[in-house]
């Protein structure tokens, strides 16, 4: 998988296909608001529990190492 994000990062990354499918359920990333920790901590927390996407393309044909684009046809960067 190309992806925007190194493997040893802590992001849990997930290719085009599985994050536009609905076998993901956005609940499970949900957590309670604890109002005695600091909000940064908790948003820090959630976003390593958030799968991210490993990269952005849309409608591309034979682009797959573009990002941030769409429409594209035999691009490479």
């Amino acid at each position: 998988m190309v992806s925007l994000y190194s493997p040893n990062k802590p992001y849990k990354v997930y290719d085009q296909k599985a994050w536009r499918s609905d076998q993901r359920n956005p609940l499970e990333y949900g957590q309670d608001f604890d109002f005695s920790r600091s909000l940064f901590d908790q948003f820090k927390e959630l976003q390593k529990k958030v799968p991210r996407l490993s990269i952005f393309n849309l409608k591309s044909t034979n682009s797959g190492y573009t990002n941030h684009s769409a429409d594209n046809k035999n691009c490479y960067m």
